[in-house]
């Protein structure tokens, strides 16, 4: 929601501030927010959460799946880039 109304560089500085409290926050966050903003046409936010994904998780599968996912739902072939 604050990515929508604020952008997606808010939104990934609220994800930082959360991220060290005691309930955290996981990569299915992250990958909320990539697939919102993907969705919505906002490719450069969703690439930027979808790095932020990979530097934050990258032992995890899903990082890597879903901004092939978004970019093949979209037609948007920057986001289907394993290196993003």
């Amino acid at each position: 929601m604050l990515a929508k109304f604020k952008g997606t560089p808010l939104a990934l500085e609220r994800y930082d501030g959360l991220k060290n409290q005691p309930q955290g926050v996981d990569e299915f966050t992250l990958t909320t927010l990539g697939l919102s903003r993907a969705l919505r046409r906002h490719g450069a936010g969703g690439v930027k959460v979808f790095r932020k994904n990979v530097q934050e998780f990258p032992p995890a599968a899903n990082v890597y799946d879903s901004p092939g996912e978004a970019g093949t739902k979209t037609g948007q072939k920057h986001l289907v880039d394993p290196e993003l």
